[in-house]
């Protein structure tokens, strides 16, 4: 296998070709560190950048998605690689990788997030669910990853006693965090008061 040294080298040198409009050739340097490295996460998503540019999506999406399960799917590459799929509109397969790091029992707040995201734009409500209320367990970082909001955003509330009532409460109320994070549970908040017919507190909140 090429040192880092080279493998560097020969990336540096796939980008300029690629800048440059030559895709082909940048390809093929590309294509040859995989050869040597398949778990090589920079050279697998600087191909997909590529074949995304192209409009060649699938393949793009394929070439990633091999990388990460070559690398045993391990964070941080995983989380990246899965939002670059759903961005590619290929939610299926970004939420297959997220299945399939959770079934190895890769931790990680932020994998929920991201496969609460995708259950979530592929209509599973209640899998959503699940994967957001685990990543609230596991501490998520709410400055980053706006849970409290989508939450709200997946749940139909008949009663005020539901417990998420108080969990935005608490969110919008404490200053030790962000305006931005703060608004979105308030804007979750007025959401589900809304739900229950209690339409001055939604515009109060």
């Amino acid at each position: 296998m090429p040192s880092d040294a080279v493998v560097d080298a020969r990336l540096h040198a796939a980008r300029l070709l690629w800048q440059q409009g030559q895709d082909e050739p940048a390809q093929c340097v590309i294509e040859g560190v995989l050869a040597a490295d398949p778990a090589h996460a920079a050279a697998a998503m600087l191909l997909g950048r590529i074949l995304q540019g192209q409009g060649r999506l699938n393949a793009a999406c394929n070439v990633v998605a091999n990388q990460c399960r070559a690398a045993g799917l391990t964070a941080p590459a995983t989380g990246d690689a899965i939002q670059f799929i759903q961005h590619c509109q290929r939610q299926r397969l970004a939420a297959a990788l997220c299945d399939e790091a959770l079934a190895q029992g890769h931790p990680g707040a932020e994998l929920r997030v991201l496969a609460g995201n995708l259950a979530r734009e592929l209509g599973r409500f209640d899998v959503a669910r699940a994967h957001y209320l685990a990543a609230l367990a596991a501490g998520v970082d709410l400055e980053r990853w706006y849970v409290l909001g989508a939450l709200a955003a997946i749940q139909r509330y008949d009663t005020p006693a539901h417990e998420d009532f108080a969990r935005l409460a608490a969110h919008f109320r404490d200053t030790g965090y962000s305006a931005r994070s703060r608004a979105t549970a308030g804007l979750g908040l007025a959401k589900a008061c809304d739900d229950v017919g209690d339409h001055a507190a939604a515009a109060d909140a």
